[in-house]
């Protein structure tokens, strides 16, 4: 062989393995390059989503407490239904004895009327009209007249008031009956 030729194959072989380890070398630059970046990019997401599950924590950690406060603000609604449904029941109580007044008042009205004609009758003199009221008791209808409606007053409108009113056994009964709106019930 000829050594000028076998010199340049030598130059020429040395040449291109110089050229592969460049570009081998340039390759492993690039890569390293590349390693960097997707660490830089891998630590700048990890820290993205640690910053993120942080945000989402206190998140967490707001709605829990509120949740926490579910119970007490139940426990607030429940106090303000069973205040407001009292209120509602001694109203209605209230409303009902009330009614119990009318025929006590519309007896009081006719007792003073009653008492005012009879008294008008007889020149305002009381002893006059107590004569004329006794001489009247013995006329069997007018006599009738005055014990229906003595009758009726006392076994009717006083006995309606009386249990309205003191009869215990009656208002708590009354208190059980009332029908509560639906808002209020538990």
């Amino acid at each position: 062989m000829d050594p000028l030729v076998a010199q340049k194959d030598s130059v020429k072989l040395v040449k291109r393995l110089l050229e592969e380890y460049l570009k081998q070398k340039e390759d492993e630059e690039k890569y390293k390059q590349d390693m960097q970046s997707l660490i830089t990019k891998t630590l700048a997401q990890t820290k993205m989503m640690i910053d993120e599950r942080d945000k989402y924590k206190s998140k967490y950690n707001e709605v829990k407490k509120d949740t926490d406060a579910i119970p007490d603000l139940r426990q607030e609604i429940d106090k303000l239904k069973l205040e407001k449904k009292e209120i509602f029941i001694t109203t209605e109580l209230k409303r009902w004895q009330r009614n119990s007044y009318v025929g006590l008042v519309i007896s009081a009205f006719f007792f003073m009327l009653f008492l005012f004609v009879g008294l008008s009758k007889y020149d305002w003199s009381i002893e006059k009209y107590f004569n004329a009221l006794i001489i009247y008791k013995g006329n069997m209808i007018v006599s009738f007249i005055i014990w229906i409606a003595s009758t009726i007053f006392t076994s009717v409108f006083v006995k309606i008031w009386y249990d309205r009113n003191h009869n215990y056994s009656n208002i708590n009964n009354y208190k059980t009956q009332i029908e509560i709106p639906q808002d209020m019930k538990n």
